[in-house]
């Protein structure tokens, strides 16, 4: 026994000789009887096995080795015409079978720095005529440590992966470059683990490991992609970059690959877009859509709520949230069950957030039956994320288990990074309502007025609306009225009559510390007399002269109210 054996056998307990080899105490379990086995390969490294099922890593911890003193040194590499390396990685398969190594050399070109990275096996500056695709991943001996519930990251290169192991992950590294993909037996050390890909932030390595995704479908239990652009790697950088300035706690692994599994997104084949014929439209039995808040708000309701500053917003939303969380009733509106809500709030203080809440669940003198719970900005140490980025949404998403409402107050503190009156900027926060919907949950958002008092910005965020409701100030309000406003319904898709009439309402105090809201329906307007008495199945000459205005008006009226949706 000797060279790195005998460097192992040194630090086991109960060696003795069996065989061709030798058995010891394995050190990572309570082992009364040896049950480590002990050899020497042909090229001189240790080999080791507990017959318990430790991984090597776990023995080599307890014993206080590394990996690479289980293999005999070697001769430093040097090549005749670049010199010494500056970096040197050893290839090895999933058994510890050194496949070759990976040299780089860094090269004064006399027009600055370069570099060159050479293979290095058998005593021979290339392959042998190995093909590339066969080189084991950088990092596939150390897989039989990791935990199959944790993710593997699969980076691009030796020096990435380094990076991701220094942060805790269980990381591998691709050794083809950006040009090649590793084949399938390389590829096999990640069957049925969880997959997350880490591409190098540059066309070549998407495309590198777009392939190795492709590759990838049957082996790895699932596969994900984190953005290198999303996650602000500069262009043309990688992992290492990202890591290095990555503002978590030191040591904090756990909480480094949850931040990172928020935002990797899956890979899959997209689904063909899905046509279907008139006669299967028909024939296809679609359930009915359940009333979340009645009449106005049902399960995958886009609806939108805008109003002055200090109108009353934030007190509207919270008591939407607190009346379908306990199935109770909110102004004229009711909960006919309770049903889950998630409260995304982006400017209010938690002490102010925690007051009103308490008041209104004090006022309705009942409790959330179902889940209510907030998102809060101002809880965040580091900042709420934003919903215009991808990035954002996917970690909005991770909350949204039991949840059958959304609530987002309000798009100026949520979503930004765009012109607000630019119909453009809209797009990827109407494209994440629309997905909300296609999951199921209703969604409702606040806004600000602008200065004609209508919605402020683009008039395309009430295109996705089905439902888009003003709150304006009464014209004799005073400000010692506080939160008193008129309710309008602008836009009510398949909605008329009685239940989307216009009232007025008031946030009254409780002697018991609770507050209540007392309302009154307000005189109709031409045009809600118009929808009501069209949506009762009178002609438009008829409902001329019961009003006493021209027929003309009365068409304006009607042409109106179906194009805010609230005739047919």
């Amino acid at each position: 026994m000797e060279g790195p054996l005998k460097r192992l056998a040194a630090r086991l307990e109960g060696v003795r000789r069996n065989g061709h080899g030798w058995v010891a105490r394995c050190p990572a379990h309570d082992d009364r009887e040896p049950s480590l086995s002990l050899s020497e390969g042909d090229d001189g490294r240790a080999l080791l096995h507990c017959h318990a099922g430790c991984p090597t890593e776990h023995i080599l911890a307890a014993v206080g080795l590394e990996l690479r003193e289980l293999f005999p040194a070697a001769e430093p590499l040097r090549h005749p015409r670049h010199g010494a390396p500056s970096q040197v990685w050893a290839i090895r398969d999933k058994e510890g079978r050194l496949f070759a190594h990976q040299v780089r050399f860094d090269i004064d070109h006399g027009q600055g720095q370069g570099k060159a990275v050479l293979w290095h096996r058998y005593g021979r500056w290339s392959l042998q005529g190995t093909p590339l695709a066969e080189a084991p991943l950088y990092g596939s001996e150390r897989i039989e440590s990791f935990d199959p519930a944790t993710p593997v990251f699969l980076h691009e290169g030796e020096k990435a992966a380094d990076a991701g192991r220094r942060g805790g992950l269980q990381s591998l590294g691709t050794v083809t470059g950006a040009s090649g993909t590793p084949g399938p037996e390389a590829l096999e050390v990640l069957r049925g683990f969880k997959v997350i890909l880490w591409p190098d932030h540059d066309t070549p390595g998407r495309e590198h490991m777009a392939r190795v995704a492709k590759a990838l479908v049957g082996v790895a239990r699932e596969v994900r992609r984190l953005d290198p652009e999303a996650l602000g790697v500069p262009e043309k950088g990688d992992a290492v970059e990202w890591l290095d300035g990555w503002d978590g706690n030191d040591g904090d692994a756990e909480g480094l690959r949850a931040e990172l599994l928020r935002l990797a997104e899956p890979v899959g084949k997209k689904a063909a877009l899905l046509a279907v014929e008139w006669r299967e439209l028909l024939a296809r039995d679609f359930p009915p859509l359940q009333e979340i808040l009645s009449p106005w708000l049902r399960e995958k309701t886009i609806a939108m709520v805008y109003g002055w500053r200090g109108t009353g917003k934030t007190w509207v939303s919270l008591g939407i949230a607190t009346a379908v969380a306990s199935g109770g009733s909110f102004l004229r509106w009711q909960s006919r069950a309770p049903r889950g809500v998630l409260l995304m709030d982006g400017e209010m203080p938690m002490q102010h957030l925690q007051t009103r809440t308490r008041q209104l669940i004090q006022g309705a003198g009942a409790e959330p039956e179902a889940a209510l719970r907030f998102l809060p900005a101002d809880l965040q140490e580091r900042g709420f994320p934003n919903l215009a980025q991808r990035s954002g949404q996917l970690q909005v998403e991770e909350h949204l288990e039991g949840v059958d409402l959304v609530i987002l107050d309000n798009l100026s503190t949520l979503f930004h990074g765009g012109a607000e009156n630019e119909a453009e900027s809209w797009s990827a926060a109407q494209e994440w309502m629309l997905s909300l919907r296609r999951s199921g949950l209703a969604v409702i958002y606040l806004h600000h007025a602008g200065k004609s008092g209508t919605q402020r910005g683009t008039s395309r965020r009430e295109d996705v609306a089905d439902v888009v409701v003003a709150l304006k100030r009464p014209g004799n309000y005073r400000a010692s009225d506080g939160a008193r406003f008129e309710v309008h319904f602008e836009k009510a898709r398949g909605l008329y009559g009685e239940g989307v009439a216009s009232f007025e309402a008031r946030l009254e105090a409780e002697p018991s510390g609770g507050v209540v809201w007392s309302f009154e329906r307000l005189p109709p307007t031409t045009l809600e007399r118009v929808v009501e008495l069209y949506g009762e199945g009178k002609k438009q000459a008829d409902i001329a002269r019961e009003l006493g205005v021209h027929r003309s008006n009365v068409c304006r009226a009607v042409q109106t109210a179906k194009g805010q949706g609230l005739l047919q």
